[in-house]
């Protein structure tokens, strides 16, 4: 099973949401693997075990500090292998407000 871990690295807290989507699903409803938010306070992490399957994902995510202020929206590609020997795919949160992925 594939995790996600968030280290924030600002003063602030975030929330990430985020969506894993299949890329060879035949509808949307179909797509969906995984749905939901990360709370990150400030300088900690936070992670979600087993979200999904290891396969490949289109990850959608918007990063809101102070969970109301929108900072940065964007999406990833995930293809097996990516992640960590744990089997964990990780992101960071920078003192501007960016999430990427490491």
């Amino acid at each position: 099973m594939l995790s996600v871990i968030v280290f924030n690295h600002a003063e602030s807290p975030y929330t990430v949401e985020v969506t894993l989507s299949r890329t060879d699903a035949t509808t949307r409803s179909d797509a969906r693997a995984f749905s939901g938010t990360i709370d990150v306070e400030p300088d900690g992490q936070a992670d979600r075990e087993g979200v999904a399957e290891r396969r490949r994902y289109l990850i959608e995510y918007g990063l809101y500090e102070d969970n109301s202020d929108l900072t940065d929206q964007d999406h990833v590609h995930y293809y097996p292998g990516d992640e960590d020997e744990s089997g964990t795919l990780s992101f960071d949160i920078d003192s501007s407000g960016t999430l990427t992925r490491r």
